[in-house]
């Protein structure tokens, strides 16, 4: 990739995110994340019947602390429940409310659809090139820590930055650099 077309995949990111910042508002106080688990919550369950707050941490990438900290707002607000595993009451199963499942229905199933509807000339095989490309930007992005580097994890600190090289600039030459 040329720094050329790296900064229109950025300025198109960009973009992006204020796409998503001008979704419909959501109810007061409810946060965006919040309607992604319970739309993870929703898939998981179609797909193997029963959900728990690890299987939305791997469906989401995103740490147990902080799915823990959104399933108990979400509980709060009555649109999911916890319940102990008939089987093994040491495992907690994440089940949507009726007022759980009818917000997914309204604000991601209904609303995704007519998006997608609206969206004929974009074909399946445009968007998962689209994913793959923002996959491998979020694993090669230089300075971050777990950055995939040839299928192995490095961890650049800021020495280490401050060594690298980028072509055509004055970055990395200068102690200051940074």
């Amino acid at each position: 990739m040329t720094q050329e077309k790296l900064k229109q995949f950025l300025d198109a990111c960009f973009d992006a995110k204020r796409l998503i910042e001008k979704l419909p508002d959501l109810p007061d106080g409810m946060k965006p994340r919040q309607v992604h688990v319970l739309d993870a919550v929703n898939e998981i369950q179609k797909k193997q019947g029963f959900c728990r707050v690890s299987d939305i941490s791997s469906y989401m990438n995103t740490t147990l602390p902080s799915i823990t900290k959104l399933v108990q707002e979400l509980e709060e607000r009555n649109l999911l429940v916890k319940q102990a595993d008939e089987k093994d009451k040491r495992v907690i199963n994440l089940t949507l409310t009726e007022e759980g499942k009818e917000f997914v229905e309204l604000r991601v199933t209904h609303f995704h659809g007519e998006w997608a509807s609206r969206l004929p000339d974009l074909d399946d095989a445009v968007v998962d090139e689209f994913v793959h490309a923002i996959t491998r930007m979020q694993e090669t992005m230089p300075g971050i820590k777990g950055v995939k580097n040839n299928g192995k994890k490095t961890y650049l600190d800021r020495r280490r930055i401050k060594q690298l090289r980028f072509p055509g600039t004055d970055i990395g030459h200068r102690p200051d650099a940074l």
